[in-house]
């Protein structure tokens, strides 16, 4: 009889703790299994780590949905084939933990699943035989030794995840009618967004941290985006029973994700480009423009991909370059990976906040990961949703925060090309981008579309 369990049985985990062979079985992007053989090891009953091919459709599959399954085909002890068979299907969610396993003899990412179900498939009276590599006898030595290495390695990377390591998303805002003016998404727009949380909420595991991010206004779609994610998310978490075990804490402002903006004249304050198509298109404005500033203007607005037309023409000051929006970015990235911050687990659930007196209330001068500040702290502590923590409260090591930002496709354009070489066209309204950190001080790796890369994000 087939038993389920939500984390490894004592004996599968007595096989697996010491590192063995597995099956790994991901969903490609044509909707059918992909399987692949890998090497993996359990530092705990609810965690496995093993191997993924760089450049492999495993890999991009699982960067594509952060799921997957292993098949275990074993016997305990492991020396013996006999009526011990250990059958098992484990199924979870994945993250990228290292871009390499250091032993391994060829480019081999470092995964982690958390365990969501174990299901025992063994059959009484059924001998199965376990799943092995056999090496050629001139490098058996060598290879079972790499084999050990690896197995180590894949056990013993506990600094790594020990730090509560962000997963960092940029979401695309849901659909929008047009960008002539500031509007709210349309139905489509609405549902798109609904189904970015409720697919989140599958990724998240007991203690993992929430916290999703908007650019303080104008614009209203980016906030709608987040309200409704921030529902969907909520509404998925209480319907699997798990809203008492994951923190979802309520939507806050980071102006690191706001759009490029346009100057609309000298001594104006810089505008998000769609409150000032009126504006800009009116003859009487451009006329008193530089003729080069008016050119962009109107080749902005009048391209089939006016962001693709920023990213490649000099707007004569007339918008801020893809460098400054780059920069940005850029900054929010290093604050969120900084070394010292993740050496000495301090990834608060919230940002203690600094303010203006004339901002408004809820509008984020500045982030600062430190929480040093108790008025600060003390602020964000009052805003705090209910249902989490309170600010400056450290999850435990194994717990992962995930910081979701919603921004625009000119932010997540400027940093794929940053990162790529190319640019790979309009996201999809909320599409994502997946940023975690790189084996290289200094560093994020993208992940896009089944594409990985690199990028330095170290102040210059």
């Amino acid at each position: 009889m087939t038993k389920t369990t939500s984390e490894l049985p004592e004996k599968l985990l007595a096989w697996l703790h010491p590192g063995g062979p597995a099956l790994l079985l991901t969903m490609g992007e044509d909707g059918f299994p992909n399987v692949a053989y890998t090497w993996a090891a359990a530092p705990d009953a609810r965690r496995i780590r093993f191997g993924a091919d760089h450049g492999s459709a495993t890999l991009a599959n699982l960067q594509r949905h952060g799921r997957a399954a292993l098949q275990i085909a074993a016997c305990a002890p492991p020396s013996e084939v006999g009526p011990e068979n250990l059958v098992f299907l484990v199924k979870g969610t994945t993250r990228m933990l290292r871009e390499r396993i250091a032993a391994a003899p060829f480019r081999i990412a470092l995964m982690e699943m958390v365990v969501t179900e174990t299901k025992d498939q063994s059959w009484p009276g059924v001998i199965v035989a376990p799943l092995a590599y056999e090496w050629p006898a001139d490098q058996r030595e060598a290879m079972r030794a790499m084999e050990q290495a690896v197995y180590t390695e894949l056990r013993e990377a506990e600094a790594a995840s020990a730090r509560s390591v962000p997963l960092v998303y940029l979401v695309r805002h849901g659909e929008v009618e047009h960008h002539r003016t500031d509007v709210t998404l349309t139905p489509r727009g609405r549902a798109q967004a609904e189904t970015a949380g409720a697919a989140l909420a599958d990724l998240l595991a007991e203690g993992d941290t929430v916290l999703l991010y908007h650019p303080k206004g104008p614009v209203k779609r980016v906030k709608e985006t987040a309200d409704l994610m921030h529902a969907s998310i909520d509404a998925a978490l209480k319907t699997s029973g798990r809203d008492g075990r994951v923190h979802l804490h309520a939507p806050r402002q980071d102006q690191a994700l706001c759009n490029v903006r346009f100057f609309a004249a000298r001594g104006e304050e810089p505008e998000e480009p769609s409150l000032l198509y009126a504006r800009i298109n009116t003859p009487a404005f451009l006329q008193d423009l530089l003729p080069a500033q008016a050119d962009f203007y109107h080749g902005f607005w009048a391209s089939a991909d006016p962001m693709g037309y920023w990213l490649t023409h000099d707007s004569a000051g007339g918008a801020e370059t893809v460098e400054v929006v780059l920069a940005r970015l850029q900054g929010r990235l290093r604050s969120l990976f900084d070394p010292k911050r993740l050496s000495e687990n301090s990834f608060p659930p919230q940002p203690a906040l600094s303010r203006s007196p004339e901002r408004s209330e809820g509008a984020v001068e500045g982030l600062d990961w430190g929480g040093s500040s108790a008025t600060a702290a003390g602020t964000a502590a009052s805003q705090t949703d209910p249902k989490t923590h309170s600010a400056g409260e450290t999850p435990s090591p194994r717990e992962r925060v995930h910081w979701i930002g919603i921004t625009h496709s000119g932010a997540m354009r400027a940093l794929l090309r940053a990162a790529f070489g190319d640019d790979p066209g309009e996201p999809n309204f909320c599409e994502s981008i997946l940023i975690e950190p790189s084996d290289q001080t200094g560093w994020v790796t993208l992940s896009y579309r089944g594409r990985s890369a690199s990028l330095d994000i170290a102040y210059r």
